[in-house]
């Protein structure tokens, strides 16, 4: 007894000593995926915007902060986007429904005339509505008062929490399911009693003279119900990196900082900030408050960074913090140089 009690207080001791080492070690082998991972987005990046010439001519056209997210799973870089030390991964809807426009096209009294394209992401979660003939039931947003004959071409079911109706006027409606993995749009039909005056369609992807190539679903004909199968979009998961707003999409510093581990999708530093456009006032990247966005030291202590030039590294928040500091006193920074 006395002997398997000391080859277990050995195991113990070899276990105390290795497996700190073994999870360095892992967590090494993390950085290195992360760090692979932004240098992929920076080139992805460049890519896109390079116009055939690479940065040193400056012919290149990042994307703006606001949307780079978004144009990067449009270009195939999902599998780039996602920290290798985050096990979880939510659905970012307003990448998935940003991508999404509601399109119509009338003629008439009755209806919105001309051209009237509405995004989704404005609709059902900002409850921007631009169309005074599209409505919407998603959540406790409300701004209609009886969707009773949608639910009866729903077969008499209401909503569940991922879903919501939306209907143009009370013509055509159809059903929006989100899950993790795609966004449905199912169309319902019409109103028994009325018919639409307009064209009707849902669109993926931007609003250009192209559009017709991402049609998704046709949704009515002038004074003809048309209905289609239902039709299934990525839903795109949320990043774990963040652009700063900063960089301009033109003439950019190379230096500069381009991508950092973050809990949103854009670093907003500056006035441009969404939530208070005439603010000219820093939002501080390093406090506490993940609802509003942090800088995430994952690896060992560090966040990883990449710059507009394509070099990787790995920092300290500290570190990352006394450059923006450096940006507050108007000196040079790697924020904006």
């Amino acid at each position: 007894m006395v002997e398997l009690l000391i080859v277990l207080a050995i195991l113990a001791l070899l276990a105390a000593i290795v497996l700190p080492t073994a999870q360095r070690a892992m967590e090494l082998s993390r950085r290195v995926m992360c760090q692979t991972n932004l240098r992929s987005l920076s080139t992805a990046m460049i890519t896109e915007g390079g116009r055939g010439a690479d940065i040193g001519d400056l012919l290149v056209e990042l994307p703006m902060a606001l949307e780079w997210d978004l144009r990067m799973f449009r270009k195939g870089a999902g599998p780039y986007m996602t920290c290798v030390s985050v096990i979880e991964h939510e659905v970012s809807l307003r990448t998935s429904l940003s991508d999404i426009y509601v399109r119509q096209d009338g003629h008439g009294s009755a209806v919105t005339d001309g051209v009237a394209c509405s995004n989704l992401y404005d609709v059902l979660i900002l409850g921007e509505v631009n169309d005074r003939q599209l409505h919407y039931l998603y959540g406790e947003n409300n701004n209609a008062s009886d969707w009773g004959w949608v639910e009866e071409l729903n077969d008499g079911q209401g909503l569940e929490e991922n879903q919501a109706f939306v209907s143009i006027s009370t013509c055509a409606a159809f059903l929006i399911t989100i899950t993790d993995t795609y966004i449905e749009f199912k169309p319902l039909g019409h109103h028994p009693n009325w018919y639409s005056g307009s064209n009707h369609w849902i669109v993926q992807g931007d609003d250009e003279e192209d559009w017709r190539e991402d049609v998704l679903v046709e949704l009515t004909g002038v004074r003809q119900p048309v209905a289609h199968a239902a039709v299934r979009s990525n839903a795109y998961g949320e990043t774990d990196y963040g652009m700063n707003n900063l960089v301009p999409p033109v003439a950019m510093q190379f230096r500069q900082l381009l991508l950092t581990e973050y809990s949103k999708p854009t670093i907003w530093l500056s006035g441009e900030n969404p939530t208070d456009p005439t603010s000219d006032v820093y939002d501080r990247p390093f406090d506490d408050d993940y609802d509003n966005g942090e800088v995430v030291e994952r690896h060992l202590g560090t966040a990883n960074t990449v710059l507009v030039d394509g070099s990787v590294q790995a920092m300290s928040k500290a570190e990352l913090e006394a450059e923006f500091m450096l940006l507050e006193d108007d000196g040079e920074s790697m924020w904006r140089p």
